[in-house]
């Protein structure tokens, strides 16, 4: 997966930097916004690293003793059937698992909150395109403007992708 991966990386990089560079070439005042979105994506993806790399932490941990608990019970299902523990290893496993999910949910959560964020990212970015279109009006060519508003209407997906990949 590891070349794949890191194919697919360079291939959205160049994805990225080549709508920047079509967005600047068609309203050149955009460029001054490209620095202060790099570093709120910076901010967004360095917040979201130290977060999800703890929650996958817990998740993990959690999740061993689920598997450990289901196990044993397996193995000793007879014995507890014997002596009528039933209900306490249900309510064990049902306690392990809970905690385990508590982290799934956290970790989903997490995801979401980082989608959110990017998306605003992108959605500020075909805003900071369409007007700097806008005020250039009478300058610029019309299909240069329909391009560079496509190109960053695209740019959300790929800084997401870009994003996600670089903080797993």
């Amino acid at each position: 997966e590891l070349p794949w991966t890191v194919q697919m990386f360079w291939d959205t990089a160049f994805m990225v930097i080549a709508t920047f560079i079509v967005i600047s070439y068609s309203t050149p005042f955009f460029m001054t916004l490209i620095i202060p979105f790099g570093f709120l994506y910076f901010l967004a993806q360095r917040f979201y690293v130290a977060t999800s790399r703890q929650l996958k932490r817990l998740q993990s941990k959690t999740r061993s003793p689920v598997y450990n608990h289901f196990g044993e019970t397996v193995s000793g299902a007879s014995v507890i059937r014997a002596y009528g523990a039933s209900d306490r290893f249900i309510s064990t496993s049902d306690e392990k698992v809970d905690l385990n999910q508590t982290f799934s949910y956290a970790s989903i959560t997490a995801n979401r909150w980082l989608g959110i964020r990017l998306e605003f990212l992108g959605n500020l970015t075909v805003f900071a395109a369409a007007l700097f279109a806008v005020l250039a009006r009478g300058n610029i060519d019309g299909a240069i403007v329909g391009l560079s508003i496509s190109y960053a209407l695209q740019i959300t997906e790929n800084l997401n992708w870009l994003v996600r990949m670089t903080s797993d």
